[in-house]
C-alpha cells in the first residue's frame, strides 16, 4: 500500500537547469502516519510539521479503505549533516469518538510553540455528517514539554456539533489574529445551516476556557455557501475566503471579505467580491486565498477552464478590488 511521501524540490544551480526533486520521508501507516494532508510548516529551527488523515494506530472505524486509524499529526527533524536522513516523530494519534479524527492538516505554530489545527470529525459523537465519518470535528492544541523529553500533549479547544448556533466538520486551517484570536471556516452548521466563519477566543481567567463565536453563518441564498479554504486577513482586521458552492442560477462558488464590526457592538458585514458563474473562469474554488501588494486575490478552482477535462480542468484567477 502506498502511504504517501514529503518531497522537496530544490532549484537548480544553473540557469534553465531542472528542479531537483528529493522524498524526505516514506509513511508506513499502521502505527505510522497515513495520507498526509494539507500544507506543511516550518518553526524556527528549521523543523516540518504536517498532519495525515488516516494512520497513527488509534481508533478503529476512521476509514473503510485503509487501516481504520483516525489520523496523526507528525514532525519531520532534518539532518545534523548535509545528505542525511530527515527523522519522524509522530507528536498525537487521534482517536476517533470524543477526541478528534481525519485532521485536515494546514497547521499553525503559535507564539509558544504549541501547535494548533482542526479535524474534519471525531468530537461530538451525536454529530454524523455522512461517508462513515462520526463527529463533527475539532479544534485543538497540541503543547510541546521539553521536561517531558519532548513530548506532546493534546487539548480540545472546541468540539463542534453542527447545530443553528455552531458549525460542523472543518475542512480547512485556523488563522491567527495580532491579539491571538484563532478563526476558521465550517463546512456545514450554523444558522444558514450551509456553514460558518468562526473565531476562538484564548482563555480567559473566569472561565479558563477557549470560546466559540459564530461571525457568518452562509444561508446558500445571499451569494454562496459551504466554505472550504483557509482564511486570510488585512491589516484592517477583515477576513477573506471562498465558498465552494454559490447559491441561485449558475452561480458555483463566490470570494467574500467578512468586515470586523465599526463600532464593536455591531455584526461583522459580509461583501461577496467574485461569484463564479462562467465555466471557462472557473468553478467550486476550494483553496486560500494570496494577496499581492496591490491587494489583488489569488487563488485556484478545482473545475471549469478551457480544458476538455470532465467538468474541466480548473484555473488560476485573479480578483482585483
Amino acid at each position: 500500500m502506498v502511504c504517501g511521501v514529503v518531497y522537496e524540490l530544490s532549484p537548480p544551480t544553473k540557469k534553465g537547469g531542472q528542479w531537483t526533486y528529493t522524498v524526505l520521508y516514506n509513511f508506513q501507516g499502521g502505527k505510522d502516519a497515513l495520507f498526509p494532508w494539507g500544507d506543511l510548516v516550518f518553526d524556527n529551527s528549521g523543523n516540518l510539521y504536517g498532519a495525515t488523515q488516516f494512520g497513527g494506530g488509534k481508533g478503529t472505524t476512521c476509514n473503510q479503505y485503509f487501516d481504520g486509524n483516525c489520523g496523526t499529526v507528525f514532525k519531520l527533524n532534518p539532518p545534523k549533516q548535509k545528505g542525511g536522513k530527515w527523522t519522524e516523530k509522530i507528536l498525537h494519534s487521534f482517536a476517533g469518538g470524543t477526541d478528534g479524527a481525519n485532521p485536515n492538516g494546514y497547521l499553525v505554530i503559535g507564539e509558544g510553540g504549541d501547535i494548533y489545527g482542526l479535524t474534519s470529525a471525531g468530537g461530538n459523537q451525536n454529530c454524523n455528517y455522512g461517508g462513515g465519518q462520526i463527529g463533527c470535528g475539532t479544534a485543538f492544541m497540541l503543547k510541546r514539554s521539553l521536561e517531558k523529553g519532548d513530548t506532546w500533549s493534546e487539548q480540545l479547544l472546541h468540539r463542534f456539533d453542527r447545530t443553528s448556533s455552531d458549525g460542523g466538520n472543518p475542512m480547512a486551517g485556523l488563522v491567527f489574529d495580532s491579539d491571538g484570536n484563532l478563526y476558521g471556516t465550517t463546512l456545514n452548521g450554523g444558522p444558514g445551516p450551509g456553514g460558518t466563519v468562526f473565531r476562538l477566543t484564548p482563555p480567559s481567567k473566569e472561565t479558563g476556557r477557549w470560546k466559540e463565536t459564530i461571525l457568518h453563518g452562509f444561508n446558500g441564498h445571499e451569494g454562496g455557501y459551504a466554505p472550504q479554504a483557509t482564511l486570510i486577513l488585512d491589516q484592517t482586521g477583515a477576513l477573506y475566503g471562498t465558498t465552494y458552492f454559490g447559491s441561485g442560477g449558475d452561480l458555483q462558488g463566490s470570494v467574500f471579505r467578512l468586515k470586523p464590526p465599526r463600532p464593536k457592538d455591531k455584526a461583522w458585514t459580509i461583501n461577496f467580491l467574485w461569484g463564479f458563474t462562467d465555466h471557462a473562469g472557473g468553478l467550486f474554488p476550494s483553496a486560500a486565498l494570496v494577496f499581492d501588494s496591490k491587494n489583488n486575490l489569488y487563488a485556484t478552482t478545482q473545475q471549469g477552464g478551457t480544458r476538455a477535462c470532465p467538468g474541466g480542468c480548473g484555473t488560476v484567477f485573479e480578483v482585483s478590488p
